[in-house]
Parts: C-alpha cells; sequence; structure tokens
C-alpha cells in the first residue's frame, strides 16, 4: 500500500447523516443522504468515522455548497479538522467497496499515525477516493 502525506489547511465544514449500525448501515446513509439532495453534484462528500463512548460513528458528509444549506434540510454539522493527514488512493471505488476496511486496517498500523484519530473517506470523483487517517 503506498502511503502518502495530505496537509487539509482549513477546517472543512459539513452536514451530515449519521448510520444507524457500522459498518452494516453505510450504505444506505449515504443513499439517504443522496436522495434528501438530489444527488451529489456539487459536493464533496465525506465519510468521517470516529470513537465515541466506546462505540464506532459513521457520518455521511457533504460540503456546503451555500451557507445555510444544512438549515434547509434540517441537518447537524459537522467539522472535519484541518492538519495532517496520512492517506493511500482507491481508484474504481464503487467497485471496490470491500476493500475500504482492509485498506483502513493497514493504514491504522502506520506508526506515524496519530492516536485516537478519526477515519476520513474523501470521495474526490466518481473513480478516486482518498481514505485519510490524522498524522501525529
Amino acid at each position: 500500500m503506498n502511503v502518502k502525506n495530505y496537509d487539509i489547511a482549513n477546517d472543512i465544514l459539513t452536514f451530515y447523516l449519521q448510520a444507524e449500525s457500522f459498518p452494516e448501515g453505510i450504505d444506505d446513509t449515504f443513499k439517504k443522504l443522496s436522495d434528501l439532495l438530489g444527488g451529489f453534484d456539487g459536493h464533496e462528500v465525506y465519510g468521517v468515522s470516529d470513537m465515541s463512548s466506546g462505540k464506532m460513528i459513521y457520518r455521511a458528509c457533504v460540503k456546503e455548497q451555500y451557507s445555510g444549506e444544512a438549515a434547509q434540510y434540517k441537518l447537524p454539522y459537522y467539522t472535519i479538522p484541518k492538519g495532517k493527514y496520512l492517506y493511500t488512493t482507491l481508484k474504481d471505488w464503487r467497485n471496490h467497496l470491500p476493500e475500504i476496511n482492509t485498506l483502513f486496517q493497514e493504514l491504522t498500523r502506520h506508526p506515524d499515525m496519530k492516536q485516537q484519530s478519526l477515519v476520513l473517506e474523501y470521495y474526490k470523483n466518481e473513480d478516486e477516493a482518498l481514505l485519510m487517517v490524522q498524522h501525529r
């Protein structure tokens, strides 16, 4: 696996739907969010996982296209923190969804990963997803 550095220069304000279960509920959560928005065209799309009270929480997130978009859909905000990340690229991600978990397992063993890191998916386009963890 090829691991590179990625710098997020500014916090990314997103809004989200939270999956009811992890990992089983992820696909359904993205589908619900896409249906609500009428598709993801024009949105930056992210998946964010982190631990809360010993339970894995997954959020399907999109960056606002305009101020107040989250309020229009009555959805909460989530801020992806700026900083240094480690990442690997997954090409043709739609046809390789089962590989995401395996790649993250490898990535989270990287010696430069921050303890208690959030796990971030950035669906850059239809063909490319960046799988990221925070750099210490």
